[in-house]
């Protein structure tokens, strides 16, 4: 009752102490040296013992609503399930899927035009001004249609109807140079783990002409 509990007290010299309750099995309550005291419920699995707190006397609830939630929590084990192991689980999948929206935000936001960016930034900064000024330009009026694309959802398919897509218009050499820009730009992003693959390594060469063999 709540008389019981606002009259608990930790014995001398030890952190905190449990008390349980005579009649709900498994329903308890730890006081603090300090004076808090916290519900809890504390069941079997196997050979395990679990205890999970249910709140705080005073602050969170009080004791008949402490009954209750211990009350349901003990139906919940004769029903053969685990409470703790559930909620660690739900717990568990929680943060996996606040991880997994993280990852794919940061993966959205890393957009074509923001590779090429970073990539003229940090890796172009010792090349000639002309170079710095070309080279990108010509990467994104390529990829026109995938700047505001993530990164890492062009794929090779995607790669080799660019350079196709080129060489149709420029011809074989701005093909090759374009591949040459795009590779080591893609290359960079895998080197520093911005992104997972590059899927101009593998793109085949739009050479000038063709070499015949028997």
């Amino acid at each position: 009752t709540d008389r019981t509990v606002e009259a608990a007290r930790c014995p001398d010299g030890r952190k905190d102490a449990l008390i349980f309750d005579d009649t709900l099995k498994g329903f308890g309550l730890r006081v603090t040296s300090g004076g808090k005291r916290v519900f809890i419920v504390q069941y079997r699995v196997g050979a395990t013992v679990r205890r999970t707190p249910l709140g705080q006397w005073g602050v969170e609830l009080t004791t008949a609503q402490a009954r209750k939630k211990a009350e349901a929590l003990r139906g919940q084990v004769r029903d053969k399930r685990d409470p703790v192991a559930e909620r660690k689980a739900a717990q568990a999948a929680t943060l996996a899927a606040e991880a997994q929206a993280k990852a794919a935000a940061a993966r959205d936001a890393y957009t074509v035009d923001a590779l090429i960016e970073d990539w003229t930034a940090h890796h172009l900064s010792s090349r000639s001004a002309s170079y710095r000024a070309r080279v990108p330009a010509e990467l994104r009026r390529a990829l026109k249609a995938w700047q505001a694309a993530p990164a890492e959802t062009v794929g090779r398919a995607d790669a080799v109807r660019v350079l196709d897509a080129v060489k149709a218009k420029s011809g074989p050499v701005a093909a090759n140079r374009l591949r040459a820009e795009a590779r080591a730009c893609w290359g960079w992003a895998v080197k520093r783990g911005s992104l997972a693959a590059n899927p101009w390594e593998a793109t085949p060469r739009p050479l000038a002409r063709e070499t015949a063999r028997e």
